[in-house]
């Protein structure tokens, strides 16, 4: 029973902004006890596809908070991805359509997610992919270090069919 501590990482990157970040020494563990002869444990129980018999058992935790200071190269870094996202964005607009979002920590990477296209921007060690929230594929929009030049070439997901940027 603990909050695994990529868990608390993932919260804490949001929670800065707002100048707290969770207590591991404050936090509980509530487990999943599944019900058989109740209809809804069922069914989530059937779609997390666990049951009583694995070892596995789904559960959430609860933790408290502590005030917490964002460092300033926390800031510079958010403030360089946004930059970055921002440049992404204005060369992408077919893939975008014109919406923008807030720049989050996810983990040690960065994200912004679109609601208005059931989607998330994010970098993977290295590279930045569009991937949509409900389909098992996502697009490459190539890597961090092309997208920091200012004259960056938008990558094929880009551009229209005559090979120019929208």
């Amino acid at each position: 029973g603990a909050v695994r501590e990529d868990v608390i990482e993932l919260y804490d990157g949001t929670l800065l902004r707002f100048g707290y970040r969770i207590d591991p020494q404050d936090c509980f563990v509530i487990g999943w006890r599944p019900r058989s002869d109740d209809w809804l444990s069922h069914a989530a129980n059937f779609l997390s596809m666990e049951s009583a018999g694995r070892d596995r058992v789904l559960s959430m935790g609860s933790c408290g908070l502590q005030k917490a200071a964002r460092d300033s190269a926390e800031v510079a870094e958010e403030r360089r991805m946004s930059e970055i996202f921002d440049r992404i964005e204005r060369s992408c607009r077919r893939l975008f359509r014109d919406q923008s979002s807030v720049t989050d920590r996810l983990g040690k990477e960065w994200s912004r997610d679109y609601v208005g296209l059931e989607a998330r921007m994010e970098t993977q060690s290295g590279y930045v992919v569009l991937v949509p929230y409900f389909k098992l594929r996502y697009v490459n929009l190539g890597t961090l270090a092309a997208w920091e030049q200012p004259a960056a070439e938008p990558p094929p997901p880009c551009r229209d069919d005559s090979g120019a940027s929208r």
